[in-house]
């Protein structure tokens, strides 16, 4: 074994440890745990082409790095969607209201 495989060798147990500290994190917060997943993932796909792997293992772990990204950017865009329907209904009611208090001058003034 070279210096090489033996320090891609000891980097997992890193990958490992950031698994289990990201399946412990994800539950309380979302995207900090998703963040630790994305860099254990990003760890593997450089081990596997450094290392000349396997094309199975390769493929194995850019689509689960692929997830990871795709449910950090579901997330992400979902909180953008949810305040810009919250910032529209603000205004539609404002504008409601102020529809309203139109045509009650106008019904008044008549």
């Amino acid at each position: 074994m070279d210096k090489k495989e033996k320090f891609f060798e000891s980097l997992m147990y890193l990958v490992l440890v950031l698994l289990i500290v990201g399946q412990c994190t994800v539950g309380s917060n979302f995207l900090i745990g998703q963040s630790i997943y994305l860099s254990a993932n990003i760890i593997a796909v450089i081990r596997n082409f450094v290392l000349h792997r396997p094309m199975a293992d390769k493929v194995k772990e850019c689509l689960c790095m692929a997830i990871t990204i795709g449910l950090i950017a579901i997330k992400v865009l979902g909180g953008i969607i949810s305040w810009w329907c919250g910032r529209l209904r603000r205004l539609t009611s404002k504008f409601l209201k102020l529809r309203r208090q139109n045509k009650t001058k106008n019904n008044l003034t008549n």
